[in-house]
């Protein structure tokens, strides 16, 4: 019988309400009134694949008992805080009742047949005094086809919800018929974020399994195997922090990854492996001259990543603009890595590094860094700069944009942001990879970079 990841069609309570220890969950010395809420009173029913949401609520305490009622036996229910938890779960001193985390702070409830309440504290999804959570109502689960792509955002959705500091929460669940996809023995979940204009936000994934958890033992940004399954479910959210022109989307589609060798193409949507090599390398992508002075979607973080693993590999990034196209720097690497692409069909060339382009080094401390005349783009290399530090750029030129590359301590999350002049960035306990300089006039400057 084939596996199936399920997520509606197993229930993920089999009680009503959530036992604890001692007080059921409460504390003898918690004087805080309970919460309870009665979902009709506080939302509606969603439409088409969004989830419908309730307004803040706050916590007085960690202890707090949380009371919901009016729940439709089946139904799939996610609650959202204003924490980041990391754990998978919420355990209670039930063995068969618990919540389940998908991360950032959203937690999934599917609450069994026939039950219409349920009850738990607030610390049980992350919160102490103070702390806000929503509760939201999902719609059912729409299928769609991976290999076209599942996309949610804005202009083809109204956001779950808009925090008070304006930023658009969108989110969806998907099953994906694994006949569907082409090789289904190697396959890889392709994000692409697509916008005109300038953006910024966040976007995730995750497989869930049938009791509504991320399943940590199978990598998103790996090559997999879903031969052995008939159908996979994933759950997808988007933050949009801003949007220009109101069109930020995020798409994932379910491929085959593609072998770059020393000539080829590459095109959107696409994943691409560089295979192992035992010397350090540039890869060339041509035909990207009227995008981003040259950078094209390289502007941005390139994702690259084992292939086995879908660890981070540091130290792949844009460090030169020439008239033949973008170069990426790739350092030596004993396994394959690999690549998403989402910009326009290009060329792309792998070659031999021979020292032509060179990178800058970055540790802790302050340095000042020279550009030459000519010059878009100017590479550092991070090195020894732990997690949580702060950077802090200044110069007296203008039309300077500073990028760095992000990722956690376990190598398993990354992303880029800009370090904007005069002004300290808390890289939030991410750790940086590398730096790129973009010098839109492309005149002589310096800039400094102070790390600590």
């Amino acid at each position: 019988m084939h596996r199936v990841f399920m997520i509606l069609l197993i229930l993920l309570l089999s009680a009503c309400s959530l036992e604890h220890d001692g007080l059921n969950g409460s504390d003898e010395n918690d004087t805080s009134e309970s919460v309870n809420v009665d979902i009709g009173d506080i939302i509606a029913d969603g439409s088409g694949h969004d989830t419908a949401m309730s307004d803040p609520i706050t916590v007085e305490s960690g202890t707090q008992n949380i009371s919901i009622t009016g729940l439709e036996g089946g139904r799939l229910y996610i609650i959202y805080t204003n924490k980041s938890v990391t754990e998978n779960s919420r355990k209670t001193s039930s063995p068969t009742a618990q919540i389940n985390s998908l991360g950032d702070g959203r937690y999934t409830l599917f609450v069994p047949a026939g039950c219409t309440e349920c009850a738990f504290i607030a610390s049980d999804i992350g919160l102490s005094a103070g702390g806000e959570f929503r509760i939201g109502k999902a719609s059912d689960i729409a299928f769609q086809e991976g290999s076209i792509g599942m996309s949610i955002g804005e202009e083809i959705d109204d956001p779950v919800f808009i925090d008070a500091d304006g930023t658009e929460y969108y989110e969806a669940f998907y099953s994906v018929d694994i006949e569907t996809i082409p090789n289904p023995s190697r396959v890889v979940v392709t994000e692409v974020i697509s916008h005109t204009g300038s953006a910024g936000g966040s976007h995730s994934f995750s497989f869930i399994d049938e009791s509504g958890k991320t399943i940590s033992t199978i990598s998103k940004k790996a090559i997999l195997d879903l031969s052995g399954y008939d159908t996979v479910y994933l759950w997808q959210r988007l933050w949009v922090d801003y949007s220009e022109n109101g069109d930020q989307l995020s798409t994932l589609y379910l491929l085959s990854p593609q072998i770059i060798g020393s000539t080829g193409t590459i095109s959107n949507p696409g994943t691409y492996i560089i295979e192992a090599s035992p010397v350090d390398q540039y890869l060339i992508v041509d035909g990207l001259a009227d995008s981003n002075g040259g950078l094209g979607v390289f502007a941005n973080d390139v994702n690259a990543r084992y292939a086995d693993d879908g660890r981070s590999f540091p130290g792949v990034f844009p460090i030169a603009v020439t008239e033949s196209g973008v170069v990426l720097n790739v350092p030596r690497h004993d396994k394959d890595i690999m690549f998403d692409y989402d910009g326009m069909t290009s060329y792309v060339r792998l070659v031999v590094s021979d020292g032509s382009y060179k990178t800058d080094v970055m540790g802790m401390g302050t340095k000042k860094f020279n550009v030459p005349e000519g010059s878009y783009v100017y590479p550092i290399l991070a090195e020894n700069i732990p997690a949580g530090a702060s950077i802090r750029m200044t110069t007296g030129s203008e039309n300077l944009r500073l990028r760095v590359g992000l990722c956690n301590s376990d190598m398993s999350d990354n992303g880029i942001d800009t370090v904007e002049n005069g002004k300290s960035y808390d890289m939030r306990g991410f750790m940086p990879l590398y730096f790129f300089l973009l010098n839109d006039s492309r005149e002589a400057c310096s800039f400094t970079l102070t790390v600590k």
